[in-house]
């Protein structure tokens, strides 16, 4: 039989502002100073910026649509749509105003096919196909972090009844 299976995920960005009368500390990292000026200020945290937060990774849409097909007890084929909506993310600098790039929205499709070649009672032994990035899709998830290309294996799996 056919089984086919989907989720999606919106992520709603949220608001930071920027309150003036908090005054953020600039003293010295340690001694009393340092001390009463945490004392003074519990409860009054805030970022120190006003605007969307950007949270790393951070995607706007994220789905999956998948199938398995089962023409016979013995065979099983897999197949996965996974997309990634336009992604913002900061570049790993430090400050209060950091940099934020856009990684491009991106559609990758995985496949495998797996079979039983060997059944016994108490086990049985399948071969797998599998085919990652089938296309060979150029994408990333992270900025200046490349996600790997087409990746094909091979194996064998052992099931234990």
């Amino acid at each position: 039989g056919l089984t086919v299976f989907g989720n999606a995920t919106y992520f709603i960005k949220s608001e930071t502002r920027k309150y003036d009368e908090i005054a953020l500390y600039q003293g010295p990292l340690g001694g009393p100073a340092a001390q009463q000026a945490i004392n003074n200020s519990v409860g009054q945290f805030v970022l120190p910026y006003s605007g969307r937060s950007i949270i790393p990774g951070g995607y706007d849409w994220l789905a999956n649509l998948g199938a398995i097909y089962r023409p016979d007890k013995k065979t099983i084929v897999n197949a996965i749509l996974r997309y990634r909506g336009t992604t913002q993310d900061p570049i790993m600098k430090f400050g209060v105003n950091p940099q934020v790039a856009t990684i491009p929205s991106s559609l990758i499709v995985d496949a495998s096919i797996g079979r039983d070649i060997f059944e016994q009672e108490l086990f049985s032994i399948r071969a797998i196909f599998s085919v990652n990035n089938l296309f060979n899709v150029n994408y990333q998830t992270f900025v200046h972090y490349p996600m790997r290309g087409r990746f094909i294996s091979v194996g064998l799996t052992t099931s234990f009844r």
